[in-house]
């Protein structure tokens, strides 16, 4: 079963910052050698909106970063899946939400 995080409101034209993350199993960090990490930011309707880099920094120790962007998609509650494959195998590791709000709103 996958793990769920909401990740804080953001502002329109603002930027997600880096994040790092360890992928891992009963405390045991997950080898992540010939891994396919997917990030996919979706409408609550599942339709696909916006698929953010990441990159496999430490592949042994499970580590991956998901990449700095500029938030550029309407203002809206999104969903998102991290799905991670390996030897054609498919896991849906991390779910949640991600809510762009307007930039013109008062901070």
């Amino acid at each position: 079963m996958a793990a769920n995080y909401d990740f804080p409101p953001i502002y329109n034209g603002d930027t997600f910052k880096e994040r790092k993350l360890i992928i891992s199993k009963n405390g045991e960090p997950t080898d992540l050698t010939d891994a396919i990490i997917s990030f996919k930011i979706s409408t609550k309707s599942d339709r696909f909106v916006k698929d953010i880099p990441t990159t496999i920094t430490d592949p042994l120790n499970g580590e991956i970063t998901l990449t700095a962007w500029d938030i550029d998609i309407d203002d809206y509650k999104y969903n998102y899946q991290l799905k991670i494959t390996i030897n054609n195998s498919t896991l849906t590791y991390l779910t949640g939400s991600f809510t762009v709000l307007n930039s013109t709103e008062c901070r």
